[in-house]
């Protein structure tokens, strides 16, 4: 009994009193930190969770790595602390990955539809370019051109003086076509519903005035509608505002 005593002290597994030296328990973080890298996956529908569960997760399964490594004679569970790492971080990295992707999508299709806007008040095509500013449901889909159903329409007609009527459109519509318009950055992209979007982005005007080249910036504010049966996409120009 001596005898196989001293070996398992000689081994490590107890101390002088005979009590095991080795018992180690799980790092109650690394499992805080499982449960929030399993549920940071809902990141990938709704990415409001990358902030409320993929990063906590990655902090957490840091401070479980670090805890267990310091003291590993007390804590096991590395390897779930590792694999709550791991999970956190792919997860999060394809969220931003996505997000990235759809906010460049939906930039770049915004500055087509206004660099299209621009051309077509350029081209003296203004009610064309006034139905652009319209959601989609309210543009006019009969069987006359536009130009009659300006005229016969007092309502639509004078929405369109108005609006051509406001700075900075009175400024660039006076210009004629003497004028070119250069996309300068894109300032803000916000979600307002499932099916919605705005989008901002600054624009200049470039013209010359006394011999001197002018530069006009302005904001347009987009808004994208997704029809929820067709799922097509309608812009819209909502707003153009002077930035001083």
């Amino acid at each position: 009994m001596n005898e196989a005593h001293q070996q398992a002290n000689h081994e490590g597994s107890y101390d002088e009193w005979g009590d095991r030296r080795d018992y180690q328990v799980i790092n109650g973080w690394s499992v805080v930190a499982l449960i929030l890298a399993l549920l940071s996956i809902s990141a990938l529908l709704m990415p409001i969770f990358l902030l409320i569960l993929s990063l906590p997760a990655i902090i957490i399964s840091l401070v479980a790595l670090a805890k267990i490594r310091r003291e590993p004679h007390l804590f096991m569970g590395q390897h779930l602390a590792t694999l709550s790492l791991m999970i956190a971080i792919i997860v999060g990295g394809w969220t931003l990955a996505r997000q990235h992707y759809f906010h460049a999508r939906m930039f770049a299709a915004a500055a087509n539809n206004t660099n299209n806007w621009f051309q077509l008040i350029k081209e003296g095509k203004h009610e064309e370019a006034h139905q652009l500013t319209l959601l989609a449901g309210m543009r006019t889909s009969g069987q006359m051109t536009l130009r009659e159903y300006y005229q016969n329409e007092k309502r639509v007609r004078q929405e369109m003086r108005n609006f051509f009527s406001e700075p900075p459109m009175e400024q660039i519509v006076e210009l004629d076509e003497n004028w070119s318009v250069r996309w300068i950055e894109n300032r803000n992209l916000r979600i307002t519903d499932e099916n919605g979007l705005l989008v901002f982005q600054r624009y200049d005007i470039h013209y010359i005035q006394d011999g001197h080249p002018v530069a006009l910036p302005v904001e347009i504010q987009s808004s994208r509608l997704l029809d929820k049966y067709t799922r097509a996409s309608h812009w819209t120009i909502l707003t153009v505002q002077h930035l001083q």
